[in-house]
């Protein structure tokens, strides 16, 4: 439901020119029209799909704003958040909805799965100035609730080894954990924005994809 979205925010990661701002929103717009569509042939309540909606509008604000975007004034003037959830403070309330939406992780996990996409893929908030250490503990918690099959097949191939606690710091002090199971939804974003930007090796055919999105 959420690969589109995340294709253009890597795509707009990819380069530096997003064209004009106004047919940028537009194309925008169009696309979260596709994904409340989306979320209703799924049968996806209101509340879950405002909140899915939430993670991504703030994650794409937050690629603009930090890129080098020639355009970029115009958009901070008026950025999704303010328009669409009225708050220029997403990089916050990201986190807020993420802790409120953990605390009945089953209840939640597709809402969940969007926002640790987000934050898999860049999502910083308001831990943009803070060590990388503090974010990426949260993506590896998330992980850990979201996919808690890795520790059942730890758990078979060792049940008498090193306690699960122990498990993560260990991995944490290597590879992060949240790299293993990005799943397919990860590879197939990648694999788009690879075969978008590979063919002719140029920022231009991402400009291009974009207009007609």
């Amino acid at each position: 439901m959420s690969s589109e979205c995340l294709i253009l925010i890597l795509q707009l990661r990819s380069t530096n020119d997003y064209g004009d701002s106004e047919v940028l929103k537009t194309r925008v717009y169009e696309m979260f029209e596709r994904f409340e569509s989306n979320a209703r042939k799924f049968g996806i309540d209101k509340d879950k799909t405002r909140l899915a909606k939430f993670a991504i509008v703030a994650f794409l604000d937050e690629t603009i704003i930090s890129s080098s975007w020639s355009q970029k004034d115009a958009w901070l003037s008026d950025p999704l958040q303010i328009k669409l959830f009225e708050t220029f403070n997403a990089g916050e309330e990201f986190f807020n909805f993420l802790n409120e939406l953990s605390q009945k992780t089953s209840a939640n996990k597709e809402v969940l799965e969007v926002y640790y996409l987000c934050l898999s893929l860049g999502f910083k908030g308001k831990y943009q100035l803070q060590s990388p250490e503090n974010l990426r503990n949260i993506i590896d918690d998330l992980n850990l609730e979201l996919h808690p099959e890795m520790y059942k097949a730890i758990d078979s191939i060792s049940p008498n080894g090193k306690p699960r606690q122990s498990f993560v710091q260990t991995v944490r002090s290597g590879l992060p954990l949240w790299v293993y199971p990005l799943g397919a939804l990860i590879v197939f974003v990648i694999f788009y924005v690879i075969m978008s930007t590979s063919i002719s090796g140029e920022a231009e055919i991402v400009v291009d994809s974009l207009k007609s999105f």
